[in-house]
């Protein structure tokens, strides 16, 4: 009851101050709480620095003369302990895996070159108009310097199809290596229509290059055009490509599919030169394929 009368006392005394000093209570009561806490402390450290006690210094050790060290004898030399040597290890055996199979995208194994199975003439690409589900509608063999192929409809087999309809354009060539090594094929769509475009070689099931180009007429004719690459390993001889283009049937303004191969130790890539089994089509008729 004594202390709570204390703090009711120094609350009201408190209270007084605040009023007279115009300030709200409450900061009184914190400034006081703070100066109340901080004579504490400075009490507290007070009282410890009086209560401990001085240092005294420790007294001299006497001084003692050493005794004399005997030094133990040397023990004999032992014979070195001979090197422990590793086991033997048995020679690794390579597990025996599956075959290689043809390897789809960018052929590391060389191809071997194919037998010619009749006269080539050089700057001729057989070309067929399918659907694009891959039925025949019609074929020929043009007249190609270098296989830069443009995907429109021959007026020859322009009767065949639907002007603006889906076709497939499936170009057949073959093409000489002078020597074995690795060469690098490249291709390159452009032109004025949408298209899709996939290479193989050698009549391997996988297109060792596949191109997918969206034209845009907004463009105009500065659209860039899309360009694949495919390394490789050939063996001096003959080899094949066959190309597929799908696209608009038009007659003017297609797609265009240029090709081109670096041949080991070239600087540049130069156009291929395409070869075909038989002569270009007398004045560019042309068959049905069967």
């Amino acid at each position: 009851m004594q202390a709570l009368a204390l703090l009711q006392a120094i609350r009201a005394r408190l209270d007084a101050m605040a009023a007279t000093l115009r300030v709200p209570p409450p900061y009184l009561y914190i400034g006081a709480a703070f100066s109340l806490i901080l004579l504490l402390a400075l009490l507290l450290g007070t009282l410890a620095r009086l209560g401990r006690p001085a240092a005294v210094a420790p007294a001299p050790a006497p001084v003692v003369a050493p005794a004399a060290i005997t030094q133990p004898a040397a023990p004999a030399p032992q014979p070195a302990a001979p090197a422990p040597q590793p086991a033997a290890r048995p020679a690794a055996t390579p597990a025996a895996g599956p075959a290689a199979g043809p390897a789809a995208g960018p052929i590391q194994a060389e191809l071997p070159a194919l037998p010619a199975s009749a006269p080539l003439h050089p700057g001729t690409t057989y070309v067929a108009l399918q659907t694009t589900d891959g039925q025949a509608i019609a074929a020929q063999v043009q007249d190609t310097p270098t296989a830069s192929y443009s995907a429109v409809v021959p007026p020859s087999m322009a009767g065949f199809v639907t002007q603006g309809g889906k076709v497939r354009y499936a170009y057949s060539l073959y093409f000489q290596a002078p020597t074995a090594g690795p060469y690098l094929l490249i291709a390159q769509l452009s032109g004025g229509r949408s298209a899709t475009a996939s290479i193989r070689v050698d009549q391997r099931a996988d297109a060792v290059i596949a191109l997918d180009r969206t034209y845009s007429a907004l463009w105009n004719s500065g659209q860039p055009p899309q360009a694949g690459q495919a390394p490789l390993h050939l063996a001096a001889g003959l080899h094949r490509l066959d190309v597929t283009v799908d696209t608009d049937a038009t007659t003017a303004g297609g797609a265009t599919l240029d090709l081109y191969l670096k041949q080991p130790d070239a600087a540049m890539p130069a156009a291929l030169v395409p070869q075909w089994t038989a002569a270009p089509t007398p004045n560019a008729g042309a068959s049905h394929a069967a």
